[in-house]
C-alpha cells in the first residue's frame, strides 16, 4: 500500500496501542507506526473486513510509572491486543497491568486487566529480569521481580548482559594495546 489508508471497510478493528513522549521528534515514531497500520490494511494480509486502528497514550510533561500503569490499563480496557512503547520502563508497568504473578513473591495480582496474555513490544527495554520466569532464570536474580509470566514481552534491543559484550568487543578493536581505558 501506500500508507494512504481509508481503502479498507472495517468492520473488525484490531486495536494496537501506543505508549511514546509527546514531542516533535517521538512523534514521527508514532506516525510511522499509523503508516505501518494502514500500510497493512491497504494490503488486505488481515482479511476481509478487519483492520488495525491506534490507539494512542502520548505523555507531556511529567511521565511516572504510575502515569505508564494508568495508560497501560487504559488501553487494555479500551480493547487494545497490544501495545508499542518507546519506554524502556513501561514494561513493568504493562508487566503490572497484566500479568498474574508479579513481584519476587508471586503473589497473585489484583490489579491485572484482562487475560494476561497482551503482548507489549519495547524499543528500549534492557532489564533481564522483565521477560524472564522461573523456568527461565534471568542474569542478576531468580526472573523475579516484575517478570513477564506469560512471555508476551518483545523488545527491539538486547538485554544489558549481551550489550555489555558488544561494547567490549567494540572497545577492545578500537584501542591499541598501550591504550588504558576506564569504565
Amino acid at each position: 500500500g501506500n500508507g494512504g489508508g481509508g481503502s479498507v471497510d472495517c468492520t473488525n478493528e484490531l486495536t494496537v496501542g501506543v505508549m511514546y513522549e509527546e514531542t516533535g521528534g517521538v512523534l514521527n515514531e508514532v506516525e510511522a507506526i499509523r503508516m505501518a497500520a494502514s500500510d497493512i490494511n491497504d494490503s488486505g494480509v488481515l482479511g476481509e473486513g478487519n483492520c488495525i486502528a491506534v490507539q494512542e497514550e502520548l505523555f507531556g510533561g511529567q511521565d511516572t510509572a504510575t502515569q505508564r500503569f494508568e495508560s497501560g490499563k487504559s488501553l487494555i480496557k479500551g480493547g487494545a491486543i497490544g501495545l508499542i512503547s518507546q519506554y524502556s520502563s513501561s514494561a513493568r508497568a504493562v508487566i503490572r497491568a497484566t500479568n498474574k504473578m508479579v513481584g519476587p513473591s508471586g503473589d497473585t495480582n489484583a490489579e491485572q486487566q484482562g487475560s494476561g496474555e497482551f503482548i507489549h513490544c519495547s524499543g528500549s527495554s534492557t532489564s533481564t529480569s522483565v521477560n524472564l520466569n522461573d523456568d527461565r532464570p534471568a542474569a542478576n536474580d531468580d526472573g523475579k521481580p516484575m517478570a513477564d509470566d506469560n512471555d508476551s514481552l518483545y523488545r527491539a534491543v538486547a538485554d544489558d548482559l549481551l550489550q555489555s559484550k558488544v561494547v567490549w568487543e567494540v572497545l577492545k578493536d578500537s584501542t591499541a594495546d598501550t591504550d588504558t581505558v576506564g569504565i
